[in-house]
């Protein structure tokens, strides 16, 4: 049966990690876009706890085999990010959001709406700026050079004045968030990770100092899992309103937070070649101290088998088999991918694994159209098929193959568990009793009709939930189950004598272990339920909220296109000294057609004079004093915004460019002071916006 070959294999590359590990490793390495979208798929995205204990067995098993084969030293983690931890952080960054989310943005909401805080630690940049400034506000040259050396900068009072109001900003919030994330509890799964982390770097680099390690770490947790959330909050759904959208400045300053921050997890100082950020050394050194204590105990965590408290047992007591939803194509390509890897990912010739391949053959697309029995009996095309999702019910192996990967011992402890579920809620009477005293206590009638009717409900809701896409497990299939009770009894009794020689349990304390496991997979099931039904909540409130911003998203779409043509038809609106006009429809200078009749006119200026008023800068190859024979002729065109500039030289016609005005003022937002025109001359962007607004719109 091909599909529970299938159900086989995709349980096993479930629960035993060294399958998929071994596969991340294989040469040549598939796609690493396939590999994660495989292992979130196999494992539904952590989506309930017993999903998240298996991802992080295999990130475990993963990230211990290739720091012992692929690192070889510290340095490579921190510049070349190993395949495991990018897994690692993307599992954890998106599918594990809220964590961040409630941790950061409160923050960088606090960032943005601090509408004085510009943070600029550039000494040239704020030169530029400072100038660009001034001759905005003046309209005419600052008089200062444009290009400019730090050292040079620095020389200017207001440069300092500006630099220090900057610096005192941004170690600011960057404390404000420092003290955020040391008090933070993060996710558990990024936790365990940096244990492992740091396990491994102390087995494999036994000689490096703790705080080299931590430093590592460090990387890890703050370098990869949050740097990126800080600098680009947009990208990873960390704005507290949909309608924020972040300008310059705000990203600007978010990435100085999250510079310094990584400095300080580093402890990476400013040196000669930034003299006037050496002052915040002795901050950086304070910060890195915090965050190294902080790494230390993001390393203190239990390991998942107690985090999770699941065992080995765990999935023998699950009524409902595990499901994955995974398109055929996916199915076929990890088919195939074993199979051309088969000697290095299944080495042992006894695995399972070996049996499964043998009796699914090569790897077919079309083989699956006949196992996932399709309606249209293959009238659609390979590819069509290939996108295709299943949910795909994951069926453990058979008793018999069950048998050979169980000691006796195990599967003894098992079925004496399995009938204990029937027996004690059927002779239970009194708290004081023990689970001996219970088995040995005389059997009545009515303990009797109770125990049958208990065996009757399990056969029917066994029956009730059996069909053909999800299996339930009978947990008293065999003869054993239908014993009447008082030999059932007796059985237990054999069997826990046999555990007890074995290790397993204990009559000296009433063969508590027992009590204690079945107490624990009663615990889990009802955990398991609590956490599908919440994150099917979730779910659907997730869709919801992504088709109200879909629907938002247009709209304001919509508007700021409105809103831009809106603007650019202001332009040709009053102004005392106006020289471009529209004429409305209703205006008597329309022509007999109904057409709008523009009035414009064209400006000529000397280069001399734009040379004098600081609009042109220079002219490449072309001395100063020819400069006098270079005319400029300005024309309005008819779209909205636009000009045409000619340049004529002793009245011929050189060169003609088409210029928009929310191009100048792009130049000008991105803080860039002097631009090319026609290749050659050099223009000054503020000084070119203040000479057409003041000619053109009366501005």
């Amino acid at each position: 049966d091909r599909l529970k070959a299938y159900q086989q294999m995709f349980y096993l590359l479930q629960t035993d990690p060294n399958y998929v590990a071994r596969l991340l490793f294989v040469s040549p390495a598939p796609k690493p876009k396939f590999l994660e979208t495989l292992i979130f798929t196999l494992y539904n995205f952590g989506g309930n706890r017993r999903e998240e204990y298996l991802i992080l067995k295999l990130f475990r098993t993963a990230l211990h085999h290739e720091i012992q084969t692929k690192v070889h030293s510290l340095e490579e983690i921190v510049k070349n990010t190993p395949l495991v931890l990018r897994l690692v952080v993307n599992y954890n960054r998106y599918h594990r959001n809220h964590t961040l989310k409630r941790l950061l943005s409160p923050l960088i909401s606090q960032v943005m709406e601090d509408k004085h805080l510009k943070i600029n630690t550039s000494a040239t940049d704020v030169y530029k700026s400072w100038i660009s400034q001034v001759e905005s506000e003046t309209g005419k040259p600052a008089g200062l050079p444009y290009d400019i050396t730090t050292e040079a900068a620095l020389e200017y009072e207001e440069v300092q004045k500006r630099l220090d109001k900057s610096i005192t900003a941004l170690k600011r919030y960057t404390k404000l968030f420092l003290v955020s994330i040391v008090k933070s509890k993060l996710p558990y799964s990024i936790l365990y990770m940096a244990k492992v982390l740091y396990s491994c770097l102390c087995e494999k680099f036994a000689e490096c100092k703790e705080k080299e390690l931590l430093k590592t770490v460090g990387n890890l947790i703050y370098y990869k899992y949050m740097n990126p959330v800080i600098i680009s909050p947009d990208r990873f759904d960390m704005l507290e309103r949909k309608d924020m959208t972040l300008t310059n400045e705000q990203r600007r300053n978010l990435a100085h937070i999250a510079k310094l921050l990584q400095y300080s997890s580093s402890k990476i100082g400013f040196g000669a070649e930034n003299p006037h950020m050496e002052k915040v050394n002795d901050f950086i050194i304070e910060c890195h101290e915090k965050l190294k204590e902080f790494y230390a105990v993001c390393c203190n965590v239990n390991e998942p088998e107690v985090e999770y408290n699941i065992d080995q047992y765990s999935d023998a007591t699950l009524i409902a088999k595990p499901n994955i939803y995974i398109s055929l194509a996916e199915i076929c390509d990890t088919h195939a991918l074993l199979l051309d890897h088969k000697d290095t990912i299944i080495p042992n010739s006894g695995d399972p694994m070996h049996g499964i391949l043998s009796s699914l053959g090569p790897a077919s697309l079309s083989a699956l159209h006949g196992a996932a029995a399709v309606e249209d009996g293959g009238s659609a095309s390979l590819s069509a098929l290939g996108r295709t999702e299943v949910c795909l019910v994951l069926n453990p192996l058979s008793g018999s193959q069950l048998d050979k990967d169980m000691s006796d011992t195990d599967r003894l402890w098992v079925k004496t568990k399995h009938l204990l579920f029937a027996i004690l809620p059927a002779v239970h009477t009194s708290d004081k009793q023990t689970l001996i005293g219970l088995l040995k206590s005389r059997t009545t009638g009515e303990q009797e009709d109770r125990y049958n009717e208990i065996l009757d409900l399990k056969e029917q809701e066994s029956q009730a939930s059996r069909h053909k896409d999800l299996e339930v497990f009978d947990i008293f299939r065999d003869d054993e189950g239908r014993l009447p009770l008082e030999d059932a009894k007796r059985l237990v009794l054999k069997n826990m004598r046999i555990l007890e020689v074995q290790g397993y349990t204990s009559s000296k304390d009433g063969c508590q272990s027992i009590i204690t496991d079945i107490a624990r997979d009663i615990f889990n099931q009802r955990e398991h339920r609590l956490n599908r039904k919440r994150e099917l909540t979730r779910l659907r409130r997730t869709k919801t909220d992504l088709l109200k911003k879909q629907t938002y998203m247009l709209d304001q779409l919509e508007k700021y296109r409105q809103y831009t043509l809106q603007c650019l038809a202001n332009m040709n609106k009053a102004g005392n000294n106006k020289r471009v006009h529209f004429a409305t429809l209703q205006d008597d200078r329309n022509d007999r057609k109904g057409r709008k009749v523009r009035n414009k006119s064209a400006l000529k200026y000397s280069a001399t004079k734009l040379y004098d008023k600081g609009v042109l800068y220079t002219i490449e190859g072309l001395p100063p004093s020819q400069m006098k024979n270079v005319q400029f002729v300005f024309l309005p065109l008819e779209e909205e915004g636009h000009f045409q500039i000619s340049a004529r030289f002793m009245g011929v016609d050189m060169e003609s460019v088409k210029i928009d005005i929310q191009d100048l003022l792009k130049l000008q937002y991105e803080g860039v002071s002097v631009t090319d025109m026609f290749g050659k001359a050099k223009i000054n962007v503020n000084l070119l916006l203040y000479f057409l607004n003041s000619k053109f719109y009366g501005r």
